[in-house]
């Protein structure tokens, strides 16, 4: 079952990712809260089917979103137009299930 797509915090209306405005931190994916919610899930982010956050617990839920630091590398590492950001959720049973993917061009 597909998921909606992720949304980064930093992205701009037009779907630009700036890494002027991305924190040191790295930039915010919001995912949002899948229909089969466990506390026990864990979730991945990937640009272009590269896994760029790890598997890790989803945390608190906040307006509907989950969200996952992505690094400033690993946007560095995917400059460019239309690159894919995905995420998978895992559920504590083995199942999981991925978000559609949501095109970001990411510049300097």
């Amino acid at each position: 079952m597909a998921l909606e797509p992720l949304k980064i915090k930093e992205a701009n209306e037009k779907k630009v990712i700036s890494l002027q405005s991305v924190p040191s931190g790295g930039a915010t994916a919001l995912i949002p809260a899948p229909p089969v919610n466990d506390p026990d899930s864990t979730v991945l982010v990937r640009i272009n089917g590269k896994v760029v956050v790890p598997r890790q617990p989803l945390g608190v839920e906040n307006g509907g979103f989950y969200e996952a630091l992505i690094s400033r590398n690993a946007l560095l590492e995917n400059l460019g137009s239309e690159q894919a950001f995905d995420y998978r959720i895992y559920l504590p049973n083995g199942n999981s299930s991925t978000g559609d993917p949501e095109h970001y061009d990411i510049t300097h």
